[in-house]
């Protein structure tokens, strides 16, 4: 078969894609040992070179081709000279900080130079990655109580635009699909670190910062879907933005639970079922960590277990008894 850039683009979903990824990142291991082992690599600038080449080659390949086995190669290339280059710049003696700063910046590149959905999705949670390495290296853990917001309201704003990605052109509407992924993965990355005191240690009373930025975005959301079954008036919604925020406030020194509910509400309200099932399976991991964490008696968590269940029980039967028969 010849696929060239004159034969019409075969879609394939973005899963079927990220397995792709996943096929580069082994091919990209085995490859890289085998460079090592060999010793063909021994000269920092050689590293250096054909790690820019390897991007390169990655950026061709994208723009002209447009095939799953193609996908797998290049993004092993890409991945192959990241790290080629991230041992070319500890060869040379470059700062972390720096080489965050230049592996961001190679990213901003590819995902400006390319449209291919996988590459632009690696280039994202490369950025991401960078961003909190950024932190962690300089010693700046509490930042990220500041940046989980951040990524709260970038994920509500990419799950709600779809229309105006498309919109945008050809071009930005190719990267919606892998920029809402991007951004809901590295928003529950970010969530682990926060629930997390061995990755992450910074003082339990200061994650209120970042609850509050997500429960912000929450009853926003709840808003907006409330104005879709009570345009009319303004009185259920209030009861049911009261009732909420009583809800998320037992999460407020726990925003990875709180955060975990606005994926599963985005998920469900716009009906990507991957995100709906990754904010499930977080949930539940985000409950059970924050479970066993908390310094309370077997009898004082299962009191504060049954109180949450009840309080869930009175939120379906309100949400419930407001839907219409055509609703349900």
């Amino acid at each position: 078969m010849n696929n060239n850039k004159n034969t019409p683009p075969v879609q394939n979903s973005l899963p079927i894609k990220i397995i792709s990824i996943i096929g580069g990142v082994l091919a990209c291991i085995s490859f890289v040992g085998f460079l090592f082992i060999a010793g063909l690599f021994k000269s920092a600038i050689a590293q250096f070179l054909v790690g820019f080449g390897f991007i390169g080659a990655t950026i061709w390949l994208n723009k002209e081709y447009n095939n799953v086995l193609l996908d797998t190669i290049s993004i092993s290339l890409f991945l192959i000279g990241g790290i080629l280059i991230g041992f070319a710049l500890s060869e040379f003696g470059v700062s972390n900080t720096l080489s965050c700063l230049i592996f961001i910046v190679i990213a901003l590149l590819s995902l400006f130079l390319s449209s291919n959905q996988v590459l632009a999705l690696v280039a994202q949670l490369s950025i991401h990655a960078c961003i909190v390495a950024l932190l962690f290296t300089n010693d700046l853990q509490e930042l990220v109580l500041f940046y989980i917001p951040l990524l709260a309201t970038a994920c509500y704003f990419v799950y709600t635009r779809k229309s105006w990605f498309i919109q945008q052109g050809e071009k930005t509407a190719s990267l919606y699909l892998s920029s809402r992924t991007a951004l809901t993965l590295s928003f529950l990355s970010a969530l682990y670190l926060a629930g997390s005191q061995i990755a992450m240690p910074v003082v339990p009373y200061l994650y209120w910062i970042a609850s509050v930025g997500i429960i912000a975005v929450i009853l926003n959301l709840v808003n907006q879907i409330s104005k879709l079954f009570n345009p009319e008036t303004s009185a259920p919604a209030v009861r049911l933005l009261l009732l909420v925020t009583l809800l998320l406030l037992p999460t407020l020194f726990a925003p990875s639970i709180s955060g975990a509910i606005l994926i599963i509400l985005l998920g469900f309200q716009f009906m990507y079922k991957t995100g709906f099932l990754l904010g499930i399976l977080s949930s539940i991991y985000f409950i059970a960590q924050y479970y066993y964490d908390l310094s309370f008696t077997l009898l004082t968590k299962s009191i504060l277990l049954l109180i949450s269940g009840m309080l869930f029980l009175l939120l379906y039967f309100f949400v419930t008894k407001k839907l219409s028969p055509i609703e349900n």
